[in-house]
């Protein structure tokens, strides 16, 4: 086993990168400037900032450079989506695995009292999806079944983006024109 510091082409070692990932993390978490935003001492009024955008890819979209990932949202602590959105965080990050559904449900029952749903930039994933066996129409038809159900548990009729991981296995799935519904 080696235990020299490989360099990669701009010549940081992996062991130089990881001491000074963890050196700056600890040092940003003890000067509480990670989240200055939300931070206010004793008797300050805390000032809301917002977060940074940037254009979606030839969209036009404008999305927020930080986003709420679905991991630990549920239906008891939806108000953490009201609180991003008062930040200017408008990029929402869902699926069904988050929770067992929890967090779309968590997402539903936002979007029911929100009246910007055209404002918000909402991203799931078909995770977990087990493709049955038949023909690339019945695949098709299974997994448009599974996103029509993750679409009713957050009460809405889109998302912004959807992502299939660890599962598009057949590029004739991919190819199929049932794909481009």
């Amino acid at each position: 086993m080696s235990t020299s510091n490989t360099h990669d082409s701009d010549g940081l070692g992996r062991r130089s990168f990881i001491k000074g990932v963890t050196a700056g993390a600890v040092g940003l978490g003890l000067s509480g400037v990670v989240v200055p935003s939300l931070r206010a001492d004793e008797g300050d009024t805390a000032t809301v900032q917002k977060v940074k955008t940037r254009t979606f890819g030839r969209t036009g979209r404008e999305i927020s450079c930080n986003g709420v990932g679905g991991g630990g949202l549920n239906p008891q602590n939806v108000n953490l989506l009201q609180a991003a959105w008062d930040h200017g965080i408008n990029f929402i990050d869902v699926a069904y695995n988050y929770g067992r559904g929890q967090a779309e449900i968590g997402t539903g029952a936002f979007l029911e009292k929100f009246p910007h749903r055209d404002k918000l930039f909402i991203s799931t994933k078909a995770s977990g999806f087990q493709p049955p066996a038949g023909t690339t129409k019945q695949v098709y038809e299974a997994f448009k079944a599974r996103v029509q159900e993750q679409l009713a548990r957050m009460k809405t009729d889109y998302v912004d983006l959807l992502m299939w991981p660890h599962a598009a296995q057949d590029t004739a799935f991919l190819n199929n024109k049932a794909m481009q519904d």
